[in-house]
């Protein structure tokens, strides 16, 4: 039986082969390259290592897989895993990203920011496998992700890629990681007379 360790260690050389492969190692082509790619089958992740944290009320578990250690261009890419009810923040984000769906399917919330700390739901959808959404930092991009309850039991599993290293150090001089956040927000709820008037989720994929 294969061990997590060996899995991990063959996930993290996967990830470095299949950058190490293209012409131009930027973040800008590996944010679209490695998604295209998994899409295509031509890199593999396997996912089976990556669990969620117990509690439901838990964020999401954080396992970084590459860091270019580049600090003209950086690039970091975790894979994040939600278990039922699991949920990030709402929140923007300090650098550019592109999050891919590697197992099972995950909802996403999109907010508009309304002051810098409420922001109020606009959109919703559950994404599938290997769909990618990108944020560049021009459209304000607020979203939250998760694995509501009606998705039921299992982890969903997404991929990072990140324009920035994957630790900073702290007051103390210590190297902690990074997290790509920005602002955090608090959800402007639903008006009462409004519940039966909830957004729909659409469904995305590749």
């Amino acid at each position: 039986m294969v061990s997590q360790e060996v899995i991990l260690a063959s996930n993290r050389l996967a990830i470095a082969e299949a950058i190490a492969g293209l012409d131009d190692v930027s973040f800008k082509s590996i944010a679209t390259s490695l998604p295209m790619m998994l899409a295509e089958g031509r890199l593999v992740v396997d996912t089976s290592v990556y669990t969620a944290h117990a509690s439901a009320t838990a964020g999401a578990s954080r396992y970084l897989l590459y860091d270019n250690q580049n600090s003209k261009d950086p690039v970091s890419i975790w894979v994040f895993a939600l278990g039922e009810k699991q949920k990030t923040s709402i929140h923007d984000h300090s650098y550019r990203g592109a999050v891919t769906v590697l197992q099972g399917v995950v909802s996403e919330k999109y907010y508009e920011a309304e002051s810098d700390t409420h922001a109020r739901c606009v959109r919703r959808a559950d994404r599938h496998r290997f769909h990618t959404s990108t944020d560049n930092l021009q459209d304000n991009f607020v979203h939250q992700l998760k694995r509501r309850k009606g998705l039921g039991e299992g982890v969903s599993v997404t991929l990072h890629i990140y324009n920035m290293s994957a630790h900073r150090l702290s007051a103390d001089g210590e190297a902690i990681d990074n997290r790509n956040l920005n602002r955090i927000f608090q959800k402007i709820p639903t008006p009462a007379g409004e519940k039966d008037k909830r957004l729909p989720y659409e469904s995305l994929s590749v």
